[in-house]
């Protein structure tokens, strides 16, 4: 149940990290105009590449309920076992 949400967490952690580790070079020159765009304009969209900083990403991980799903998907799981 908690499998593609994990999966999916996993992926920003590691885009993440490579985008905001570069080295020197045109990729950290453009990583680096792109946050300096955001903080002027005062929003970091999803062109941003820290994707935790973005609202609907943090929306997604921490407005996330498991318990609630748990308790709405238990009859489903619990018919499926053997």
């Amino acid at each position: 149940m908690r499998k593609t949400r994990a999966e999916t967490l996993v992926g920003l952690a590691a885009a993440s990290g490579k985008s905001l580790h570069l080295g020197e070079g045109a990729a950290k020159e453009d990583r680096d105009r792109l946050f300096r765009e955001a903080q002027r304009n005062g929003t970091m969209k999803a062109e941003v590449p820290d994707k935790w900083a973005d609202k609907e990403v943090q929306r997604m991980i921490y407005g996330h309920d498991c318990v609630r799903v748990a308790e709405e998907r238990f009859a489903e799981l619990f018919e499926g076992l053997d």
